[in-house]
């Protein structure tokens, strides 16, 4: 992203293929282009992005350089959480021991003005049944992006079975995602026509 230059004007958007637009617009990119630094749109998970080419390069700098911190942990890890590292955790930790300041952070936000809820931010269970999942259109339309996180998917199929399919196996859990994602698009759009 530190290297691109001439149409996307030093820097750029960059979104991961599980993240979903739905309420943000055109307009609203262009006012956060213009605020200076490195914004992310769901703190450490780094799903949604945007920065100028200065503060790209600056935030890659201190991930490939992890605070003393992070080192520290990392050599009192068993062997299989040493196995873990992702652009998450990384974030999170360097966002932690530098700050906002020091690392040009001028947006640092959630994907929605409310509250997000415990499994997914578009849905609710069924006030009737606690085992049927609705969609919340009030949320739904305030959401700016949802995130299908292998996180979300897990705890939508644990408490949910009608979205299990025949998946039995947790770790199977993560197939039903694309699936997921057209179900929430349809109930979206849904909202939308209402």
């Amino acid at each position: 992203m530190g290297a691109l230059n001439g149409d996307c004007q030093n820097g750029g958007w960059m979104s991961d293929y599980d993240t979903f637009p739905l309420n943000f617009n055109v307009e609203e990119a262009k006012e956060i282009e213009k605020k200076p630094g490195f914004k992310s749109y769901n703190k450490h998970t780094p799903n949604f992005l945007h920065s100028d080419a200065q503060h790209w390069n600056k935030m890659i700098r201190k991930l490939i350089r992890p605070p003393i911190q992070t080192v520290r942990k990392a050599q009192i890890l068993s062997d299989v959480e040493k196995t873990l590292v992702t652009d998450m955790l990384m974030l999170r930790d360097v966002q932690k021991t530098y700050g906002n300041d020091e690392l040009g952070i001028t947006v640092w936000e959630r994907e929605s003005p409310i509250a997000p809820q415990p499994l997914s931010m578009l849905y609710d269970s069924d006030e009737e049944d606690e085992t049927k999942l609705v969609i919340n259109c009030e949320r739904a339309k305030l959401s700016k992006v949802e995130h299908i996180s292998h996180m979300k998917t897990t705890q939508l199929l644990l408490k949910y079975p009608e979205l299990r399919g025949d998946l039995t196996d947790k770790h199977t859990f993560v197939r039903r995602r694309p699936w997921l994602a057209q179900k929430m698009m349809r109930d979206f759009q849904s909202c939308r026509e209402q």
